[in-house]
């Protein structure tokens, strides 16, 4: 769930911040930018760095995820443990 919402933080970022701002700089003259250039460009920084900093945390959270989902299913010796201690004794 973590990893979700993680993702869905940089989409709206994204559609929020990044799109806009790429699409405003098409239209501007590189001679003459507008005076508000420098925090323009800061808060689409802002945004990247959040953005990158989600994406490789959601990638972190997947990963260990994965990590452990595979090592419970690695060991077939635990789960055999597992479901015998879990099995009601046979007479």
């Amino acid at each position: 769930m973590t990893a979700l919402t993680l993702l869905i933080a940089i989409l709206v970022l994204t559609v929020e911040i990044s799109l806009p701002v790429n699409a405003d700089q098409l239209a501007w003259n590189i001679h003459a930018p507008p005076a508000n250039w420098a925090s323009i460009r800061d808060r689409w920084q802002i945004a990247h760095a959040v953005r990158s900093a989600a994406a490789l945390l959601a990638l972190a959270v997947l990963s260990a995820d994965w990590t452990t989902r595979a090592a419970g299913r690695a060991d077939p010796d635990i789960a055999s443990t597992d479901r015998e201690l879990s099995a009601p004794p046979t007479n």
